[in-house]
């Protein structure tokens, strides 16, 4: 979270325009790091998943239309673009930098609080959350776009949840 923060300051610092490139590259590491986490995750809990009770009721056609679709695009709604963005806007710090730094953590841990189905899931969706909120505001400091911003997150929580169905259905 540090390095992509960093980073942010040193786009924003350059020029406002859209680098694809670097937004993917963006997009590409926080996917890594977050199959990584479920990795090793999994590797910490044996049984079924958290939300394997939940997950089996559906049908497949549910399952890809709210948990691969629905979910990331509510989510990213919530806790990146309206949570950081009202934070960023109205925490009484003089500083950006903790301004930003708060309002990651703080949109992390509502991201985690409802996912609440163990203390481990809670942690993994934690730091999760920093990466998606990490990937936000690097891509809204570089570029100026809350749009942008927004798809990128979203763009990399869908693929982790489509890349979630697929090995685990």
């Amino acid at each position: 979270m540090k390095v992509l923060l960093f980073s942010m300051k040193e786009t924003s610092k350059t020029n406002n325009t859209i680098d694809l490139n670097k937004i993917a590259a963006y997009i590409s590491v926080s996917l890594i790091i977050r199959i990584l986490l479920d990795y090793l995750f999994h590797q910490l809990v044996t049984g079924p998943s958290p939300a394997s009770d939940v997950f089996n009721s559906m049908t497949e056609a549910e399952l890809i239309l709210i948990v691969v679709i629905t979910a990331p695009v509510v989510e990213t709604a919530i806790f990146q673009l309206i949570a950081q963005e009202i934070l960023i806007r109205y925490l009484p710090i003089a500083t950006t930098k903790y301004k930003l730094y708060i309002a990651a953590c703080v949109s992390a841990l509502l991201f985690s609080l409802t996912h609440y189905y163990s203390i481990l899931y809670i942690l993994m969706t934690f730091l999760s959350g920093l990466l998606y909120s990490g990937l936000y505001l690097v891509v809204r400091r570089g570029t100026g776009g809350i749009g942008l911003s927004f798809l990128s997150a979203c763009l990399t929580h869908i693929l982790f949840n489509l890349s979630e169905y697929l090995i685990y259905k």
